[in-house]
């Protein structure tokens, strides 16, 4: 019997356990302000419309899983439309989104400057610091969801290498036959250092032994393109086809042969944000978002759809493009060249860069928040655990280191806000050398 008829036969056995009519419209709504009231928004001080109204479509799918009973599109519609109207009125629920900005070529170099420059936020071992200058360019070329590389792994079999190479997507939303059905993009090498993302691949290729009839960098230097040929073919080892180019790091273990996780490459990103000075997180979205408005001045729809693999353009218009207009209305109105620069300054990053802020608290604040009743609490419950209940012991010390990254986290935000000066919304103002631009938000 196949897993997913063990899953359908699992989920009928519990159905039947259940005996459920649809709750009504009150047991629903009261479930709803009840999550509100026990929810910790990390957007705005309360919870927002949007995330309240896919908690409610989670409520409606697991309810219709676990029992069987689907609730009526009218009434799913009903919760929707009161969400949105009564709770927001009352002030239960706000209208807040998180704003879209444009992860710019500047943006890049920045980063990438930071994560070899700047003294590490969290331990971070060389072959991850390799790895995210690797693909953090190759997410900017290929506009590729996270999860493209960092789910199932990019190994070298979904490489081809010559002196340009193609990369593959195997784990790309929607595709349901990752082995067989893939999305290509061809890439090269580039004469600025700090773009060449070949340069980085290569060390990982040769420390991992993957190259076949080459075993150093400076053999392949040596090896000549044969006359009457534009390119030469690279092979790989047989051995090495099926392994992960970017592979798991533990302190304890070192190299393992699995996948770097999302989150060990988040932790990279955002830090060298911080270390670069900006205020503001980035999202590998924002990086598709930049790559789009590129991809969309200078290809048909039909190629953009490809490259991005997002074939919708109502999406497209929807939620790859940034809250700033790419229109010179005021170059259009008089007639004159359009000048984009002011506009990809405030589509992008770059407004939320903020040099001197801090990316670690004060060893005087750090110090001050051991004094917070809650840390004090766990920190006790630590200290009276059993040692001879090595379960119990861990999870104390898991609340513990917790409560004490989050203490930290909002600690630090605090002290980099006190600091900022450009706020995210409303007007704001930039003074070149040339002149000054303005960009005015709307409400």
């Amino acid at each position: 019997m196949s897993e997913i008829a063990k899953n359908v036969g699992y989920l009928i056995q519990q159905r039947k356990k259940y005996d459920t009519t649809v709750p009504d419209l009150a047991t629903v709504k009261d479930f709803l302000r009840f999550y509100i009231a026990t929810s910790q928004p990390r957007l705005a001080a309360q919870t927002t419309t949007d995330s309240m109204g896919t908690v409610a479509e989670w409520f409606f799918a697991g309810f219709a899983r676990i029992t069987g009973t689907v609730v009526p599109a009218g009434l799913r519609s009903e919760v929707y439309a009161w969400q949105r109207r009564v709770l927001t009125a009352q002030g239960l629920l706000v209208n807040v989104r998180r704003p879209k900005h444009n992860f710019t070529v500047t943006d890049l170099s920045r980063i990438v400057v930071a994560a070899w420059t700047n003294d590490d936020l969290v331990f971070t071992p060389e072959r991850y610091r390799i790895q995210f200058t690797f693909i953090i360019r190759v997410f900017c070329w290929t506009g590729a969801r996270i999860g493209a590389f960092l789910t199932g792994g990019l190994r070298y079999e979904d490489i081809e290498l010559k002196i340009i190479y193609k990369i593959d997507q195997r784990w790309v939303k929607n595709n349901r036959d990752p082995k067989n059905i893939i999305f290509g993009t061809a890439l090269r090498e580039h004469d600025k250092f700090i773009f060449d993302d070949v340069a980085t691949l290569l060390p990982m290729v040769f420390a991992d032994k993957a190259l076949f009839g080459f075993d150093t960098l400076a053999d392949l230097q040596e090896q000549q393109i044969p006359d009457g040929q534009d390119e030469l073919i690279l092979r790989w080892r047989e051995s090495a086809l099926h392994k992960p180019i970017l592979r798991k790091c533990t302190q304890a273990g070192g190299l393992r042969d699995e996948p770097m996780p999302k989150a060990a490459f988040s932790q990279i990103f955002h830090g060298a944000l911080l270390n670069a000075g900006y205020f503001c997180q980035a999202s590998i979205h924002s990086i598709r978002r930049q790559l789009g408005k590129q991809v969309d001045e200078l290809y048909t729809e039909v190629q953009r759809s490809q490259h991005l693999t997002q074939a919708d353009p109502r999406i497209f218009g929807q939620v790859y493009v940034a809250n700033t207009s790419s229109v010179d209305g005021q170059g259009a109105f008089l007639g004159e060249p359009v000048n984009h620069k002011h506009i990809d300054f405030f589509q992008g990053l770059g407004r939320f860069l903020e040099p001197g802020l801090p990316s670690k608290l004060p060893a005087r604040l750090e110090e001050g928040l051991k004094q917070d009743p809650e840390y004090r609490k766990l920190e006790a419950d630590v200290r009276q655990c059993p040692q001879e209940c090595p379960v119990a012991l861990k999870q104390s010390k898991q609340l513990l280191a917790s409560c004490w990254s989050k203490l930290k986290r909002v600690a630090l935000i605090n002290t980099r806000r006190s600091g900022y000066k450009i706020g995210e919304t409303g007007t704001s103002l930039l003074v070149e050398r040339s002149n000054a631009m303005i960009s005015i938000g709307l409400t």
